[in-house]
């Protein structure tokens, strides 16, 4: 019985895997500009996206999402490559932080719970 025990509950905890962990990448535009982001040639978001997507001012809203099976952790990627993506402000004010860089991103989760990556653009970050 003791045995059978053992079993079960190695099975309980060992056999719970990391499937179908949730992935989001969301953009958070904290001002009051529209941003526009335009996917080039190359970029493995322009097969899931439209070419561009639009953010209007104080909105926050979904840019990637995804289930899967987690191989490492997701704080430490987001996909985006310096040269597959452009930003436009309706205002014609420039981004100051790089979007492929994955420190400049929020990060939330864990690899059983899911990861949530938040890209956060205010005022301060345009010029």
């Amino acid at each position: 019985m003791k045995k059978m025990m053992l079993v079960v509950l190695t099975a309980l905890c060992f056999g719970c895997g990391d499937r179908d962990v949730p992935y989001t990448l969301h953009i958070d535009n904290q001002t009051g500009d529209t941003i526009k982001i335009v996917f080039l040639e190359g970029s493995p978001y322009k097969m899931i996206n439209p070419d561009s997507l639009y953010f209007s001012p104080k909105q926050k809203r979904l840019l990637y999402g995804a289930e899967g099976n987690p191989i490492r952790n997701g704080c430490d990627y987001t996909g985006i490559n310096e040269n597959e993506v452009e930003i436009h402000t309706s205002s014609g004010r420039k981004l100051q932080k790089d979007i492929w860089n994955v420190q400049n991103w929020k990060c939330e989760g864990a690899r059983k719970s899911g990861w949530h990556l938040t890209f956060v653009i205010t005022e301060n970050d345009l010029e």
